[in-house]
């Protein structure tokens, strides 16, 4: 079996969907405020993979901040009412963290070798496809997602597309750089 570049694109954009699973049920278990910036945290493990996946160098420099970022990730998810750590949410932010990293990973071992807008394009075919299967086989999604269109209309559109025009840009901006 050959696997392509094409196939590493879409898969990783499957695992990064299913993934964000876990991402959904912290924010159901949690605030908002709490979650977003534990997940901040996700460059460290990237960084992590990075050195012990592709090879990259590690710095004293790039330890320190993450050792600060650490920091603030666990301070945030400290509970001061109950004098505890949120472990609920900071073990699924963790696993979506993971799955998070392996997707960059995963995009940095391919984008070695393509053009950054393939990359886009076929992540986008797998992150559609893997949507449109669900749709399929989940009624109750499908019900769920044509009502919000019927309710929201143009909304719901204009969103999705700034959301992916501005994701697509500050993708084109990093690999650019």
């Amino acid at each position: 079996v050959i696997i392509t570049y094409i196939d590493i694109i879409i898969l990783a954009a499957w695992i990064y969907m299913i993934g964000i699973i876990p991402y959904l049920y912290a924010l159901q278990a949690d605030d908002s405020s709490v979650c977003a910036p534990i997940f901040q945290a996700t460059p460290i493990l990237i960084y992590i993979f990075g050195v012990l996946i592709l090879g990259e160098h590690v710095t004293l420099e790039k330890m320190l901040y993450s050792l600060i970022v650490l920091t603030g990730a666990i301070a945030i998810a400290w509970d001061h009412d109950l004098r505890r750590l949120r472990w609920r949410t900071l073990g699924l932010l963790l696993l979506f963290m993971l799955v998070c990293a392996f997707f960059v990973i995963l995009l940095r071992y391919v984008s070695a070798d393509v053009h950054w807008l393939s990359v886009t394009f076929w992540s986008l075919v797998g992150f559609t496809s893997l949507a449109l299967i669900e749709v399929i086989l989940m009624p109750k999604v499908k019900g769920e997602i044509m009502t919000a269109i019927k309710q929201a209309r143009w909304k719901i559109l204009f969103w999705g597309f700034l959301q992916e025009f501005l994701d697509n840009a500050g993708t084109a901006s990093m690999v650019a750089a």
